[in-house]
């Protein structure tokens, strides 16, 4: 995962799992009850332990088979058998959105893009006027990840347009793409996006002055005639410093400069610090949901 999730997507996981009792065949409204009872008093145990006893007896409702995948998948890293438990619930519903993203983001932390793609792309030839703008925006983010990893970052511009086509302000898509298109140097549609995660009209209004400021300057640094060292200082000022790296190394291929060296390499040290913070943080918080604070008692 390229973020700390965990916290957030059971949290996220529990405020939707109530609208999904109702949109889904009503199998097992009781268990469902049950578990999720137990996941709000983060008892992920006895939860898990009440999904395998009733999976031992037949478990065929997808809603419960989609919380037991995500258990699996998120807080125990058993990434194959929520493979096989989402299987099991697709083909108890095959249309349902949340199960199609939830085996998205399994692919994504299992690393099985081909199978990713494979199975995305025709699933998402059936969407229609009628289908989750949300959940199809966020199924699309997934899927931009995974052609991102596999080298063809014009699939993953293609499939994160569609994202925020869907949803515009959802800021990983609108992230990513905007680092892929500094990437790919398209500054004009990189300063696109980064104008609409910020909420600023085509004519620059923007909520805070800060931004105004920020507008007027980024519009400023994507003319033809602007530097990769002009750039570079714009998105480290922005706090984008994946990009201001980017332009950085750019800059230096025809001007090497001891203050734009420098420059680098703390962004470097600073990159590498957060991903490993990204990654601490992550077992961090899933050590303290089985063991430490939230563990049951």
């Amino acid at each position: 995962m390229n973020k700390n999730w965990l916290l957030l997507s059971l949290a996220a996981f529990l405020i939707f799992i109530q609208p999904a009792l109702s949109a889904e065949s009503q199998t097992d409204l009781p268990l469902r009850h049950e578990i999720d009872v137990l996941l709000a008093e983060l008892h992920v145990d006895s939860a898990r332990q009440l999904l395998q006893t009733t999976a031992v007896q037949g478990l065929s409702d997808p809603v419960v088979l989609r919380t037991y995948a995500f258990l699996e998948s998120y807080i125990y890293g058993e990434h194959e058998f929520a493979l096989q438990l989402l299987e099991r619930a697709l083909t108890a519903n095959p249309d349902s959105w949340d199960h199609i993203l939830l085996v998205a983001e399994v692919h994504l932390a299992v690393g099985t893009h081909d199978e990713a793609v494979a199975f995305l792309e025709p699933a998402l030839s059936k969407v229609n006027s009628g289908s989750n703008d949300d959940t199809i925006g966020a199924i699309y983010r997934v899927l931009g990840a995974h052609y991102e990893i596999m080298g063809m970052p014009r699939m993953a511009i293609a499939a994160l347009e569609e994202s925020v086509r869907l949803n515009p302000y959802n800021s990983e898509s609108n992230q990513r793409l905007h680092r892929l298109y500094v990437e790919d140097r398209r500054y004009q549609d990189a300063y696109r996006i980064w104008r609409q995660e910020n909420f600023i009209v085509a004519a620059g209004a923007a909520f805070l002055p800060r931004l105004q400021f920020q507008n007027a300057a980024y519009q400023n640094a994507v003319s033809p005639e602007d530097t990769p060292a002009v750039r570079a200082t714009l998105y480290r000022d922005l706090g984008l410093f994946e990009e201001a790296a980017l332009e950085y190394e750019r800059a230096l291929q025809t001007n090497h400069d001891s203050v734009m060296v420098h420059e680098l390499e703390a962004l470097r040290r600073f990159l590498a610090f957060r991903d490993k913070m990204v990654h601490y943080l992550d077992e961090y918080y899933r050590d303290r949901i089985l063991h430490g604070r939230f563990a049951e008692a």
